[in-house]
This record gives structure tokens, sequence and C-alpha cells, in this order.
């Protein structure tokens, strides 16, 4: 006789206590033997993607150090801006660029920071660019 022929074609034992198991909960009860606990998510981790932060050209530089000193002399107004933010990821190097508008309430050209209304601390380093500045005037009919 060869290994399991003695047995191969007898009925399966269901037992008369324990009601049977599903697959799922058969299956959790090796899950925590996973031999490489937390590697999806490191793997996931790194497999996101960052953006560098960009140099601005000397041209570009001028333009927005023109624009927030508009922005400082304006500040009394609440100029709503639109700009271009970067915005430094908390787990690796690099981050993502976003655009969104806002209203400045306070410059901060020594802490070089813009707070706007609704209390967010802009950090002037991370501001790429500003695309647009309104103002609203009070009796100027705009």
């Amino acid at each position: 006789m060869n290994g399991y022929e003695d047995i191969i074609n007898l009925p399966h034992h269901t037992s008369k206590v324990h009601p049977r198991m599903s697959a799922e909960v058969r299956a959790a009860q090796f899950s925590s033997f996973a031999a490489l606990t937390g590697y999806e998510g490191m793997v996931t981790e790194a497999a996101r993607l960052t953006d560098g932060r960009l140099e601005l050209s000397e041209e570009e530089a001028c333009e927005l150090n023109d624009k927030m000193h508009f922005l400082a002399d304006n500040i009394a107004f609440c100029p709503q801006i639109e700009l271009v933010y970067f915005v430094p990821d908390e787990r690796k190097t690099g981050g993502k660029y976003v655009e969104f508008s806002t209203k400045i309430r306070k410059f901060d050209p020594l802490l070089r920071t813009l707070v706007d209304t609704e209390n967010n601390v802009l950090n002037m380093d991370y501001i790429y660019k500003i695309k647009d500045i309104k103002i609203e005037r009070i009796g100027s009919g705009e």
C-alpha cells in the first residue's frame, strides 16, 4: 500500500460538537503568521509619487516678489489671491503642488508667512506662483 490508500476513500470527519468553519474564518487563523507583516504598506508607500520643489527663474522670482509687495501694501483690504503652493510630504522627500484661492488678512515679513481669513498659515517660501490678486475696495463699484 502506498501512503494513504487505506484512508483516501473514507468520508470526511464532521464534528458533532463544533460547527464547520467558513473558509474566511479558517484563513484568518493563519493571517497572523504572515512572514512580511507591513510589507504591502511599505511597497504602496514607496510607489507613491511626490514632486520635487521647483526652482524659480530670476524673472519668476522678481514677479513673485513684486506681487508680495503689492499684497503687503494692500493687506488692509484682505486681498483675494489665487496661487500655486507647494505642500511638503510628511513621510518622504518632495511633496505636491496645489492650486487654490484664499483671502489674506495678515502679512508677516519677519516670519515669512501669510495668514488667511480662516487662520491658515502659508509659508511664503512654499508659494510657487501668485496667479491672480483681487482687491475689493469699499465704494469702488467693483
